[in-house]
């Protein structure tokens, strides 16, 4: 796995060079790229990058998804691997040695960015990589690259910006209703239906809120998709164990890009 995950970093450049394509920026998108501007930045490419720019992309760095690892004690520091200094990965403060791929792009990247702003001030707040993050000035934050003003003009085209009016929209469109029904609560969720973001949670809560409240619930599913979804098929998807009884009482629907 660890000579794979160097394969593939070091891979990607050689295409570059390979195509003679040599970008003015190259974006590494989270830590399995985070290799990538360190192999540059330390002579591996010659001067053929030299006046490239790299900006980490960074998702997540709770320390279960830096990428962290813990090698043997015959290992080392795995330079052997990954042939660069070992202080780009290794914080010598830290009581046992761990490999941090995301330190190393922080280190050697130009600037880095996150997914909004609020995420961008907890990260140089409390992040384990705090004091590596805040050497970059004006790091860059934007809440899911959402157009604000593009889509706040559409809402107030579609339903005036009204909380009960888009409700109602989206009861007739969706779910099929003649007249909008204010007894029935809707819930909203944006984000990649897969387990790892906890759909089949949604899925058990929701399956509990229609016994109680006797099917008077709706839950829509936002995801960039072509397609619609059933609820017996969302099961499918994302296995819960749970059963597809409730197909008539609920939809947890995907909605096509485009709506």
């Amino acid at each position: 796995m660890k000579e794979s995950l160097n394969f593939f970093r070091q891979a990607t450049m050689e295409v570059l060079c390979y195509i003679k394509n040599i970008p003015s920026v190259i974006v590494t998108n989270d830590w399995f790229t985070g290799l990538v501007p360190a192999y540059v930045k330390h002579g591996h490419f010659g001067d053929t990058f030299k006046g490239t720019k790299f900006f980490h992309i960074v998702h997540n760095l709770e320390p279960t998804y830096e990428g962290r690892m813990w090698p043997q004690p015959h290992e080392g520091t795995l330079d052997f691997i990954h042939r660069l200094p070992s202080y780009l990965f290794v914080d010598p403060y830290w009581k046992d040695i761990v490999l941090n791929p995301s330190r190393c792009a922080l280190l050697t990247c130009d600037q880095w960015g996150t997914v909004s702003n609020s995420y961008k001030e907890d990260l140089l707040k409390d992040s384990p990589l705090a004091s590596i993050l805040s050497n970059h000035q004006k790091p860059f934050g934007f809440p899911n690259g959402i157009p604000k003003e593009a889509r706040l003009e559409r809402l107030i085209k579609v339903c005036n910006n009204d909380h009960a009016a888009a409700k109602a929209a989206l009861q007739k469109k969706y779910f099929g209703f003649k007249e909008p029904d204010e007894s029935v609560a809707l819930f909203g969720f944006v984000g990649r239906i897969t387990q790892q973001k906890g759909v089949h949670l949604i899925l058990e809560a929701a399956e509990q809120l229609i016994n109680r409240y006797q099917g008077k619930i709706q839950v829509i599913s936002m995801n960039f998709i072509k397609t619609l979804i059933t609820y017996d098929n969302l099961c499918l998807i994302v296995p819960c164990g749970r059963s597809s009884e409730l197909q008539g009482s609920i939809w947890i629907l995907l909605c096509r890009h485009d709506d």
